[in-house]
């Protein structure tokens, strides 16, 4: 396992409140084992992310190091250039856009993560070397 990442150094109150990035280059997506990550962690390592691999966009949670694919759909990189994770009333959005101005919710739950106090943070790398 290689991966690399950046992370935001201090907490951030995700309530009420949106982040987003663009995806200039998800890699390439025939390297199976291949994942981009863009999540929100709380203090205890649970987490919402969306995860580029394989050709397709997840969105998942992990809580108790149990991760969870709640959606999934074919990535499409002009479809999908922006990802966003968003709060609003309890409940956690994750959303695309093709310009970062009309978003698309690929799925949306009740908060699994207290999102008073999180962590943004980005990742690259694979899961299989050989």
């Amino acid at each position: 396992m290689a991966y690399y990442g950046i992370s935001s150094l201090l907490s951030y109150d995700a309530r009420s409140s949106e982040c987003y990035v663009k995806i200039i280059d998800p890699g390439d997506q025939s390297i199976l084992s291949l994942e981009a990550v863009f999540q929100f962690s709380d203090s205890s390592n649970n987490s919402v992310s969306y995860i580029v691999s394989g050709g397709f966009l997840y969105a998942s949670k992990t809580i108790a190091s149990a991760k969870t694919f709640l959606s999934v759909a074919r990535y499409d990189n002009a479809l999908m250039r922006y990802l966003q994770i968003s709060e609003s009333n309890n409940i956690t959005y994750w959303k695309y856009s093709s310009d970062g101005v009309a978003w698309v919710t690929s799925y949306s739950a009740w908060n699994a993560i207290g999102m008073d106090s999180v962590i943004v943070g980005l990742s690259a790398g694979v899961w299989q070397t050989t």
